[in-house]
């Protein structure tokens, strides 16, 4: 924990302020990496190159392996077309994650996304 806070005043300081925010605690705390790289995978299918590109950043910020990005992101991607595009078709939440073995959520959240 003592690491994580100075890992974040560090930050804060290094970005010319003395408070911390509520966003600087999302980009610089430990939080689950497939979380992040879904929010990366989700902005470039997306489109949204800003989104991705600071979604990048922060994952860069917390020193995650490249391998690993590119791991999550390329599968992650695959799930959103793939889940999408049966979406699209008509398959009801349910069944697909029914077909693929998945929570319900995580396909709503993908479909969504």
């Amino acid at each position: 924990m003592s690491a994580e806070t100075e890992k974040l005043a560090y930050y804060v300081l290094q970005n010319g302020r003395r408070e911390v925010t509520l966003e600087d605690v999302r980009n610089v705390s430990i939080a689950e990496i497939s979380s992040d790289t879904f929010a990366l995978a989700n902005a470039i299918v997306s489109g949204r190159g800003d989104e991705a590109l600071a979604a990048l950043e922060v994952l860069k910020f917390r020193r995650v392996e490249p391998v690993i990005v590119m791991g999550d992101v390329s599968s992650t991607i695959y799930d959103l077309v793939r889940l999408k595009a049966l979406s699209a078709g008509g398959m009801s939440p349910a069944a697909i994650a029914t077909t693929f073995k998945m929570s319900e959520y995580k396909v709503k959240r993908y479909v969504a996304g």
